[in-house]
């Protein structure tokens, strides 16, 4: 009986990213850009960015979920402020949050058809801190597909 219970959990275990539960890797989270964004110095100055990106439905090969990262491309922002993203797929919030080092900051996983929504801001933190340069944050909405 044990056996059958080990046997039907890793079973389980082995459907999971078919189902879509899994935790997507971020090791390809670097090519096809899919959307940009930048808070500070970006020319023009902005404090708040946002884009939106449709998933494709088109190709040889359509997977029932793509998965989605965001991308910290640079991050020299004053010390005073914090940059911080929040991700919607088709209005729900999905994640995101505070962002940090350059490279892989957030991933998620959207369909086929989805909207895409990516909203970025500069928020104060009330710390005493002034800088001569506000400096910038960028980041980048890229597909693992």
């Amino acid at each position: 009986m044990k056996n059958f219970i080990f046997l039907f959990a890793f079973s389980a275990l082995l459907l999971l990213p078919e189902m879509g539960f899994a935790q997507l890797s971020t090791q390809r989270c670097y090519s096809n850009v899919r959307g940009k964004a930048c808070v500070g110095d970006c020319s023009p100055f902005t404090m708040d960015d946002a884009f939106q990106y449709t998933v494709s439905c088109t190709g040889p090969i359509i997977p029932v979920y793509q998965g989605f990262c965001i991308n910290v491309v640079n991050n020299n922002l004053c010390g005073s402020h914090k940059a911080v993203v929040a991700v919607y797929v088709n209005g729900t919030y999905v994640t995101g949050g505070s962002l940090g080092s350059v490279g892989p900051a957030y991933s998620f996983q959207a369909s086929c058809g989805d909207v895409i929504t990516v909203k970025m801001s500069a928020v104060d933190l009330n710390n005493g801190l002034y800088c001569v340069q506000f400096g910038n944050t960028s980041i980048h909405l890229t597909s693992q597909y």
